[in-house]
């Protein structure tokens, strides 16, 4: 389906194009930001992605699989754009202070320590599930494939998936996270 909606969009039907955006701009957004850790950054690097998605679709190639294409431009775009602050912040000099050592500009930095310590937290109960539970978990709910693309793009069966799935979820469930 996903491929048609392209191929509609490369032929230069424009309403393809809003298709696209309605069905992936939620799932990239979220990994984006669990990426790069900022709601702002996020949503100018969706933005980006969404503009490469636009101006290099006639490079997308007909029989590939779409998503593939479409993440590996999401992909890339965070890659650049954190290998890019990673050698700003390199060259110059930083201090390293507690966050009861300074004050914040921000009203709610309170909540921003704790979703950062969450997100360690999920990062470490993660890397205790296997890799296949984790690649299922992350289809599921990152790039919001059904169980059907996640079987037939990883040759298990629909049921294989769906129990991934679960137990990934229990386990997680057990370290104190819910993973929907």
């Amino acid at each position: 389906m996903n491929q048609k909606i392209m191929t509609a969009f490369q032929k230069g039907e424009s309403w393809a194009f809003g298709e696209i955006y309605q069905i992936f701009f939620s799932p990239i957004q979220r990994y984006v930001q669990l990426r790069v850790g900022d709601v702002a950054v996020a949503q100018e690097l969706t933005q980006e992605i969404f503009l490469k998605i636009f101006r290099f679709s006639s490079k997308y190639t007909v029989g590939l699989t779409f998503t593939t294409w479409l993440w590996t431009i999401a992909r890339n775009t965070v890659s650049d754009f954190i290998r890019k602050t990673s050698a700003e912040r390199s060259s110059t000099i930083f201090c390293v202070f507690g966050p009861d050592e300074f004050p914040s500009k921000d009203s709610n930095a309170e909540r921003l320590l704790e979703q950062r310590d969450l997100r360690k937290q999920l990062i470490r109960s993660a890397r205790r599930l296997s890799p296949l539970q984790r690649k299922v978990l992350w289809l599921r709910l990152v790039t919001q494939l059904s169980y059907q693309e996640i079987s037939s793009q990883l040759g298990l069966t629909i049921e294989a998936a769906k129990s991934l799935a679960h137990r990934a979820r229990v386990q997680l469930s057990s370290a104190g996270l819910q993973a929907q």
